[in-house]
């Protein structure tokens, strides 16, 4: 990570090992940290792969910002997201931290 560009400072470094490093992005979410997932063709309306922002994640109820403009469905079962989520993290997958 650090050494692609995506860290570049300790606190920065220390974000990545006390709060992401080992966890799940369920647990990531829950836990107050939006996360911006990559997800595969056919979430929402949508027919290509792109990002999403998971908001809150709160049992089977993910709270989920599309910015794709004819989906404007906002919550979606913890099934239904995990299916859709791209394995490769579709470009990225970044933690967006609370400071």
């Amino acid at each position: 990570m650090t050494a692609a560009g995506y860290l570049a400072t300790e606190r920065e470094i220390d974000f990545y090992h006390r709060h992401v490093v080992g966890r799940d992005v369920a647990e990531l979410v829950a836990g107050g940290y939006p996360v911006i997932a990559g997800v595969k063709a056919g979430f929402g309306a949508n027919k290509q792969s792109h990002a999403v922002v998971l908001l809150s994640w709160e049992g089977d109820r993910v709270e989920v910002i599309d910015p794709y403009d004819r989906n404007s469905r906002r919550y979606y079962p913890e099934a239904y997201v995990r299916e859709h989520l791209n394995p490769t993290g579709g470009g990225c997958t970044i933690v967006l931290p609370k400071y």
